[in-house]
């Protein structure tokens, strides 16, 4: 299991190769609660490099039309996971073009 702070990071990179890749709406999922209402800014965040993090991913989902960040339980989101392992994995400066997953994308 990734530490929290790795999580929020592995969202940044997300979100900011959906920017590069001209995606307008997202929806990120992950596995850490803390997380996803840390970033929807229903908790707070005391430890203060978490809300560093946390504040540039907010910043990078204000650039989108739309943008949410929702929990999903660790044992039903094995599909996500793997996918995001596979971006975590890209060489860099590599990015992978069209859907990850089986979802359409909001270009």
């Amino acid at each position: 299991m990734l530490p929290t702070r790795s999580r929020v990071r592995r969202a940044e990179g997300g979100l900011k190769t959906a920017l590069e890749m001209g995606y307008s709406r997202v929806h990120a999922q992950g596995d850490s609660k803390l997380v996803a209402k840390q970033v929807q800014g229903n908790w707070k965040t005391r430890n203060e490099r978490m809300a560093k993090h946390c504040n540039e991913a907010c910043q990078l989902m204000d650039q989108f039309e739309s943008a949410d960040i929702g929990y999903v339980p660790r044992g039903h989101n094995s599909e996500a996971d793997a996918e995001a392992n596979k971006g975590v994995n890209l060489p860099a400066g590599k990015v992978c073009k069209g859907p990850l997953y089986g979802g359409g994308g909001g270009r």
